[in-house]
This record gives structure tokens, C-alpha cells and sequence, in this order.
């Protein structure tokens, strides 16, 4: 065989090894020096992220001078990659920052550096590391937060930097060696197949970012998942972190995020101040935002307010501008100089129109300047993109409760005044502090100069102060901010309050007719107020007749529109105007006004839902969003049906399913018994667990061992041990509906009465119904096969489709109501003739 390796060249590449060995040990001090600089780069840029540096080991350099022998004749001065370094980071946008940094940092050779742009046609996928050929210099000292000292043989060395993400790592490691390093020809078959797996690889490596961004935003939105007391506790726990050395940054921007969702700007403010002379975009955006908030009541004459705004400017400096900083800068401007917050808006909405952010303030300006609506067909499918975006990030649960807010006030611009009220109740849902709302209603104001050519304008504004007063101001607060839009704020509403609400037309009356027994009688036990529309037609008649048969213990206010044809309910003992000239949701708003103004707490508020269409699809949110308990009767149809089915709303704590029963709707609505001492709730609800226990241990002993409900009372779950407590409270008022009261007595006085069976079925019938709506209320739902752990139960239907066996546990137990105040000295006992009619006023 022919050797075509000459013996000059044999001495060529020996004397090149020679020179290398002498520099080796230099490109090992390189390497040493470069890995610190790339892990304190990869610490501030790209968390997570491996570092692996090495100089070329004497063994690959002289390999490669043979492959590379035709190419090069000085490998010690002209190969690039005598020491190299690598950054592998968990995604893409780790691999950019790292790019972003060592460009602006380092001197690249960009005629032997490679970017994926220039390794891969736009149909090629494969090996897409960033590979740069750097020099230090001196500026990376001056310029930079790299506190390293460099010394200055280095600066004349070259170094190969290579950036890449975990998944282009895997592929990097077999396909470069397998493919890239060897000489023979790959067959078709197996290019095809490497071809496939790289774009498998290179979609992965997109969904990766996608998910991880999608994450991270969500973690962010804070008010989605965490209450503000939780916010605070997160708050605690990383400050306590940050006491041991060294100061992350990112707990840091965690820590002024979570100051920012409970809008404590303080805090925020004595978090990342320390450390403005940073280079991340995020933390200084938070610091001037914190900044600008905290000196908001004195920004046009406040130097801190003008350091916030520089705070601002500054991270809009660090990279190119991007919707969110504009929008925070912007934000900054309004009401000291408009001109400059428009302008400001218009710049993020042009580099991004189908970002929601920008477009939600852009257009405030646009229709403050028209004042006029006529241009909105024009950027209608501009406002549908922008809702459909926020709808996308909404269903993600990110950036909340501003994506609902983009939906309530595009819905608004649109002519969509009930899907606004939706979304603006939701967003207020999800405010965790004032000043998102405060945000919101100084939007809400620009567009004021047209407020009579937007249909619901009013309403939002309304919802906005309520939201504001139930959430975020004391009681003595509370009422003060809203009297002034009280209908009638001499005539305080009494409490408790239900409001019934759903279909009111002609036709829904006819629908409604098989309820109205029902809701007649849910209201036999209760004392209180009654809320509804005030007409003789659908629920609100049926409030009538509510106020007919009951009509000393129950008041009813009818709120009604300022029309002279409508056909109130004489029945009613009061009716409130509102200036709308049809029914909206202004009653809807206007009741829930009276209500606070009135000092009533939502939890003395519930409200019974009964079909309905849009009116009351919005009555039903707004109840939510305020913190009532809602109520919709199963099969009622309607709005009723719909909002259990809405995304949005159905899994709200307080909506509950309500079987079309007398007694489980009774138990709903409840009836406002006195206070009882908790001593004796306690005492009673141990007995009547005891009693259970003795009559289930008696039929199934073995039981014991797999059911919660069979555990003595210590052991016995919280959630069982109050349903034992709301079963006594409920006695009191099964033996009051009888004509029956209790008092206390000595041992040897009390008589243990007997309740006749008629009084047992009805009363076992509405301990039935209180316990359909305890389970409800707790999660719970009808199905064939009980199971605990699903929250599963086939009793939970009306008392008569329950089975004999089932009735019989509900009628031992009234039979026992007696024994059990018995033995804790109480006494049941008929009601004089004179005690019967207070009873009935």
C-alpha cells in the first residue's frame, strides 16, 4: 500500500505539537479564567444553565493538524478553538441572552464564528449551535457587571464559545461526532431519518420555551392562584433566603414581583433599589413602576416620581423597546403629559398590534381624541384579534386579571356591553390590589367624553367602585364611598338579603310556574329582605307571592327602570328607580349599591337563580364576584343553565347547584336564627355523632374500619364534624317551622316530648334538604356508587326519590332531637297561642 504521509510533513506536524506543548499550560490558565467569566454570565442571564470549558487537549490538536494540514500552515497562531467553552441552557431564550451579551462584550471574529442563520438553509434542521470566535477586552470591565480580573496576556488569545440549549446539546453530542467528524458517506436512508429527528428536536426545543414562558407568566399571576395573605407568606420565606449569602438576583425580581401583586411599593422599593445599577430589564421595570406608584399622589412636583420614570427608561434602554416597558413608561405620563403617553402607546402597539396590552390604553387615547366612536368598525377585527389573544391567555390563567380587563373594555368598544360586565366582574375577581382597579377606572374615565354613545359605560363604572369598596376598604370606608350613589340612603336595607333572580318576560313566566311553589316554600323559615325586579311577571312575581303569604316577617324592594307603562307588583313594600329607560344590569348594580351603603357584608347575601337570560346571566357574576353565595335551581334552564358551563364561572366556591326540591332550597335560603352559644353547638353536635355511631356500630360493626364518617368524634374529620354542628343549628329551625321552642331546664324537670308522625316526616324531609345543600356546598355530587374520594353520593337527591332505608336515618334522627337537647339540658315545648302569633309577624 502506498503511504502518501511524507516525512516532511511528519516533521511539520511534530514541531507544531512541540509549539503547542510549550502554550498549553497557558491555554489551561485561559480556560480557568474563561469558565469563571461564562458561569458568572450564565448566573445573571441564564439560570440553570452548564458551563464547560477545556483547552484542546495536546492529543486533538495534533489530530486535527492532520485534517486540517491543506488548510493551515501555522495551527498555533491561526486555530481559533485552543480553548473553547460551552453554554448549554435549559431553552432558547437562555441561549439568546447569553448571545445578546457576549456580542455587546467581547470582540468576535465574525468571519470564523457561526450563527444558526448561517449554518442552516431555511429548510434545513440539524446541528444549530451558536459557535463565536472571541477576544476579551478590556471594555468587558468597564461596561459590564463582571467583577473578574483579567490579565493582560489575555487579550491577545482567541477562544471558541459555543451556545446551545439541552435538546441541540443531545443532538450535538452523536450527530457531530457520529457525522460531522467522520469521512465516509452517511447512506439516505439514515440522512432522512437524522433529518426527522433534528426537526422532532428543534419543534421540542420551541415547546420547551413555550411551555417554560407560558409557566413562568403564570407564576407571575400571582392573584390567579394565591390569596393576598399567601402572597405575603411567599414574601416571608424568601426574604428569609435572601439573609444567606450570596444575593440571588432572581429571588430578588421574585420578591419585588410579590410586592407588586399585593401592591406593597415599599417593599418593592427597599427590595430592588440595592441593585439599579443592574442590567436586567425586569428588575428595573419593577423598581420604577414600585417608584412612580408610591409618589403617585405628588408625581407632577415629586423628584422620586421623575427616578421612577428614569428607572423605566432605563430598562427600555438596556435591549430593543418592547410592549411592556412602553406600557409602564407610558402609564407614568397620563395625566402629566398625555401627548407623551399616547405617544408611547402607539410605539408599543406599532411594534406589536396583536399584543392586547398596548391596543387596551392605545385606543383610550384614540377615542378621547375623536370623541367619537365612528372609527371603531374600522379596527373592529383589530379589537376581536386582541380580545381572542387575551381569551387565549385568560383560559391560560396568565397575566391575570388584566387579560379580563382587555376583554371587558374591547367587549365594551365593540357593542358588547353584557360580555363586558362579564369579563370586568371576573377581572375584579381576580384583583388582588386596589391599584389594578384604580388602573382600571382611570381607563375607564378617558373614554368618558363618549359614555352616552357606549351602552354599559355607566354600569362598568358603577362595578369599578363597588369592587374597589367591598374589596379593598373598611366597613366605615365601604359606606362612605358608595352613599352618595345610594337610591334611597335614609332607608338603610335590612339584613339578611336574598335575591331572587332569573326570568321575568311573559314567556318565562309560563316556564316558571312549576318552580313557584318550590320557591314559595324555601321562604317559609326565613326573616330578612327579599331583592328581585319588581314586576308581576316570572321570579319577580313570584316575589309577590312571597310577600303575600308571608307578610310580616319578610320585606320586599322592587328595583325598576324609569319607564311610566311598567307593570309593578303592588305586593312589594318598596321599589326603587333607576334612571335607565329599560331593565339592564343598572338595577342589578344599583341593588348591589344600596346593599353596601346599607353596612351589609356579602356573607349575609344570597342569591337563588331561576333560568333567566342575559340580565340575570349578569346578576348571577356580579353576586359572585362580590363574594355572595349563588344559588341555580338544576333544570331551571337559561342563564342558570349557562353559567354552569361557562369556563369562567363554573367552578367557582360559590355557585352552587341547587336540586329542584322544596327542602334543599329551603335549607339555601335559610332563615336567620338567633346566635347560640358554641359551647353548647359543640356539646350537642359530640352527642348526636355519639348517637350515630351507636345505631350504625349496632347494624354494620366491621364498617368502622373504612368509612371517616364511623371514627369517634376526636378522630372524626373537621368537615363531618361541622355538618353534626349546621344538623343541631338546623334542629332549631325544624322544631320552630312545628310550632315548637327550647329552653333550658334543670336535669330532673325536663319532659322528653314525642313528635307525631307527620311532624317527623316533614322535619326528616328538611334535614334531608339541609343535607343536600351541606354536600353541595362542599363539592359534592349525585352518582350511583358513593365515593368518598370523588366526592360522589346517590343520595343526593329530592327526599322523594330517596330510598325507604336512606328516609329511615333522617327520620331516627328527628325522633332523637328531643333526647339529644335532653342531655344537654334543654328542653323542647309547644308554643302558646300568644307565642304562634308573634311567630307569624
Amino acid at each position: 500500500m502506498k503511504n502518501d504521509i511524507t516525512k516532511e510533513e511528519v516533521l511539520w506536524a511534530k514541531k507544531q505539537v512541540e509549539c503547542y506543548s510549550i502554550l498549553h499550560s497557558r491555554y489551561e490558565e485561559y480556560a480557568e479564567i474563561l469558565k469563571e467569566v461564562l458561569n458568572e454570565i450564565t448566573n445573571r442571564y441564564a439560570q440553570g444553565s452548564l458551563v464547560q470549558v477545556r483547552p484542546k487537549s495536546i492529543q486533538s490538536f495534533a489530530g486535527k493538524i492532520w485534517r486540517k494540514k491543506n488548510l493551515v500552515r501555522d495551527p498555533c497562531n491561526e486555530f481559533t478553538d485552543l480553548c473553547g467553552g460551552r453554554i448549554i441552557s435549559p431553552n432558547r431564550n437562555g441561549v439568546q441572552a447569553v448571545c445578546d451579551f457576549i456580542e455587546k462584550n467581547f470582540i468576535i471574529d465574525w468571519e470564523n464564528s457561526v450563527t444558526i442563520e448561517q449554518r442552516l438553509k431555511p429548510s434545513e434542521f440539524g446541528y444549530r449551535s451558536v459557535h463565536y470566535i472571541v477576544m476579551f477586552k478590556k471594555e468587558l470591565l468597564e461596561d459590564s457587571e463582571i467583577t473578574i480580573s483579567l490579565p493582560d496576556w489575555i487579550f491577545s488569545l482567541k477562544a471558541e464559545i459555543q451556545v446551545r440549549t439541552l435538546l441541540e446539546h443531545s443532538w450535538a453530542e452523536f450527530s457531530h461526532q457520529l457525522v460531522y467528524k467522520k469521512s465516509f458517506e452517511i447512506p439516505r436512508f439514515w440522512q432522512r431519518e437524522l433529518s426527522v429527528l433534528a426537526a422532532l428536536l428543534e419543534e421540542s426545543d420551541s415547546k420547551v420555551l413555550q411551555v417554560q414562558e407560558g409557566l413562568k407568566r403564570y407564576v407571575a399571576s400571582y392573584g390567579s392562584y394565591l390569596t393576598p395573605k399567601q402572597i405575603r407568606r411567599e414574601i416571608n420565606i424568601l426574604q428569609n433566603v435572601l439573609e444567606y449569602p450570596p444575593k440571588d438576583i432572581e429571588t430578588i425580581i421574585e420578591i419585588g414581583r410579590l410586592a407588586t401583586a399585593c401592591g406593597d411599593w415599599q417593599l418593592a422599593i427597599d427590595t430592588l433599589e440595592p441593585f439599579n445599577h443592574t442590567s436586567n430589564r425586569e428588575l428595573l421595570m419593577l423598581l420604577g413602576t414600585a417608584q412612580c406608584n408610591l409618589y403617585e399622589a405628588e408625581k407632577s412636583k415629586s423628584p422620586e416620581y421623575r427616578k421612577g420614570q428614569e428607572y423605566l427608561s432605563k430598562s427600555l434602554n438596556l435591549k430593543k423597546p418592547d410592549p411592556a416597558t412602553l406600557c409602564a413608561l407610558a402609564g407614568t405620563w397620563r395625566d402629566i403629559d398625555d401627548a407623551e403617553a399616547r405617544k408611547l402607546y402607539q410605539q408599543a402597539f406599532e411594534l406589536d398590534p396583536k399584543n392586547p396590552y398596548p391596543l387596551y390604553y392605545y385606543v383610550d387615547y384614540l377615542i378621547a381624541d375623536a370623541k367619537d366612536l365612528s372609527f371603531v368598525p374600522a379596527i373592529q377585527p383589530i379589537l376581536q384579534a386582541a380580545y381572542n389573544e387575551s381569551r387565549s391567555l385568560a383560559n391560560s390563567r396568565l397575566n391575570l386579571p388584566w387579560n379580563y380587563f382587555n376583554m371587558g373594555k374591547f367587549s365594551l368598544i365593540m357593542n358588547k356591553p353584557y360580555s363586558a360586565v362579564h369579563m370586568y366582574a371576573k377581572a375584579i375577581l381576580f384583583s388582588t390590589t386596589q391599584w389594578e382597579l384604580i388602573l382600571a377606572e382611570r381607563s375607564h374615565r378617558l373614554i368618558y367624553p363618549v359614555r352616552d354613545k357606549i351602552e354599559g359605560f355607566f354600569w362598568i363604572e358603577r362595578l369599578l367602585i363597588l369592587g374597589i369598596a367591598l374589596k379593598f376598604l373598611n366597613k366605615k370606608e365601604r359606606i362612605a364611598r358608595v352613599k352618595p350613589f345610594a337610591s334611597k340612603p335614609e332607608n338603610k336595607i335590612k339584613a339578611p338579603v336574598r335575591i331572587v333572580a332569573g326570568g321575568c318576560s311573559t314567556e318565562s313566566a309560563l316556564k316558571l310556574e312549576q318552580y313557584q311553589n318550590t320557591v314559595i316554600h324555601a321562604f317559609k323559615d326565613f326573616s330578612g329582605t327579599i331583592i328581585s325586579g319588581g314586576t308581576k311577571a316570572g321570579v319577580s312575581g313570584m316575589v309577590g307571592d312571597i310577600q303575600k303569604v308571608y307578610p310580616n316577617r319578610i320585606t320586599t324592594i322592587g328595583y325598576i327602570p324609569n319607564l311610566s307603562d311598567i307593570d309593578t307588583d303592588t305586593r312589594y313594600k318598596d321599589f326603587r328607580q333607576t334612571t335607565g329607560n329599560d331593565y339592564s344590569v343598572e338595577e342589578c348594580v344599583q341593588y348591589w349599591t344600596d346593599i353596601i351603603a346599607s353596612g351589609i357584608s356579602p356573607e349575609n347575601v344570597k342569591l337563588l337563580g331561576v333560568g333567566g337570560g342575559k340580565i340575570a346571566g349578569a346578576e348571577y357574576r356580579i353576586a359572585l364576584t362580590f363574594g355572595a353565595l349563588v344559588g341555580v335551581i338544576q333544570g331551571s334552564g337559561g342563564e342558570a343553565g349557562k353559567i354552569l358551563t361557562d369556563p369562567d364561572w363554573k367552578d367557582d366556591k360559590n355557585l352552587i347547584v341547587l336540586l329542584n326540591d322544596p327542602a334543599t332550597i329551603r335549607a339555601f335560603i335559610g332563615s336567620g336564627i338567633p346566635a347560640i352559644d358554641k359551647k353548647i353547638i359543640e356539646k350537642a353536635a359530640e352527642r348526636i355523632h355519639i348517637n350515630y355511631l351507636e345505631v350504625q356500630n349496632a347494624q354494620e360493626p366491621k364498617k368502622k374500619e373504612v368509612s371517616p364518617s364511623l371514627k369517634d368524634w376526636f378522630d372524626l374529620p373537621e368537615n363531618l364534624k361541622e355538618s353534626n354542628r349546621q344538623q343541631f343549628l338546623h334542629n332549631f329551625i325544624k322544631i320552630f317551622s312545628e310550632d315548637y321552642l327550647i329552653r333550658e331546664r334543670k336535669p330532673d324537670e325536663i319532659k322528653i316530648i314525642k313528635f307525631s308522625k307527620a311532624e317527623v316526616e316533614r322535619m326528616a324531609e328538611m334535614e334531608h334538604g339541609r343535607w343536600n345543600f351541606e354536600r353541595v356546598l362542599d363539592g359534592w355530587q349525585y352518582g350511583t356508587i358513593k365515593d368518598v374520594d370523588k366526592k360522589i353520593n346517590p343520595s343526593i337527591v329530592p327526599w322523594k326519590e330517596l330510598p325507604e332505608k336512606v328516609k329511615n336515618w333522617d327520620r331516627n334522627a328527628i325522633k332523637k332531637i328531643p333526647e339529644v337537647l335532653a342531655q344537654i339540658g334543654y328542653e323542647i315545648y309547644p308554643k302558646s297561642k300568644k307565642e304562634k302569633r308573634k311567630t307569624k309577624t
